[in-house]
């Protein structure tokens, strides 16, 4: 199995830097051309997901020792983009998602996974205190707005082809059918808040990533034999990066084989 992380123009123009999950799940230095994004915070961890936090100026990076027990202790972290001393922001156990609205939002939230539940907390990225009740859903993806009033929530299921939108501050909920195009797994907000991007996967291994817009209009970015794992536009909307998953076949003639 291999990793591509692949950046493309969107619509068609360059950005300078985005910053992306570290993919080999290992704490080393990490390179995108010849930019660094940033540098792994511990020497023995697992770096599972990287956001960027509030008006672009950190990441927001969850980290998971491995050696952690079964009902896993994370730590969310606030990294500077122009360098500088992690800071601890909150702990809790298994986390695996956190994002944060664009200013003037304050709205960031994270997600934990406790037995077939995920429970999703908004907290203040300052104090790392929880700022009211989770909210509960199966386990699902989700992705935050730009604006923080609304996530957009795709369930597990190999057949998916719902997206439910879930307000931030109550339990309003509204389903939203991508009709034609069952087996959505990731969603992404775009930059302005107007659409998403949503990978699709189909049985034969073919992939696509899709555009959604908010009335369920559906556009096909790109086509590919690869699993496409996700889409992330970077703040300024301008530069997506996607990550490819690419299978290798190798098949071998063996003789006298006991």
């Amino acid at each position: 199995m291999r990793w591509n992380l692949k950046f493309r123009s969107y619509p068609d123009v360059d950005a300078q830097r985005f910053a992306a999950p570290n993919l080999h799940s290992t704490c080393a230095k990490i390179h995108f051309g010849d930019y660094r994004v940033w540098q792994a915070l511990q020497g023995m961890c697992d770096i599972g997901h990287r956001r960027w936090g509030r008006a672009s100026l950190q990441i927001l990076d969850i980290s998971t020792p491995k050696s952690a027990t079964p009902e896993k202790s994370s730590s969310i972290f606030a990294v500077p983009i122009v360098g500088g001393t992690p800071r601890l922001v909150l702990k809790d156990v298994n986390i695996w998602n956190v994002q944060c609205a664009r200013l003037p939002s304050t709205v960031c939230m994270y997600s934990t996974t406790k037995g077939n539940v995920v429970e999703t907390y908004r907290f203040d990225v300052k104090s790392g205190k929880s700022t009211g009740p989770a909210q509960i859903d199966p386990p699902c993806n989700w992705s935050l707005s730009p604006d923080g009033s609304q996530r957009a929530v795709i369930r597990e299921g190999v057949n998916e082809a719902t997206i439910q939108f879930r307000s931030t501050s109550s339990d309003k909920t509204h389903d939203l059918v991508v009709k034609g195009w069952s087996g959505l797994s990731t969603v992404d907000w775009s930059a302005d808040g107007k659409s998403l991007l949503l990978p699709w996967h189909n049985h034969d291994r073919e992939s696509a990533l899709l555009k959604v817009a908010l009335d369920g209009k559906v556009s096909v970015l790109l086509r590919s034999s690869n699993f496409i794992a996700f889409a992330i536009p970077s703040p300024d909307g301008r530069l997506l990066a996607i990550s490819e998953v690419s299978l290798a076949k190798n098949a071998w003639q063996m003789e006298n084989f006991r």
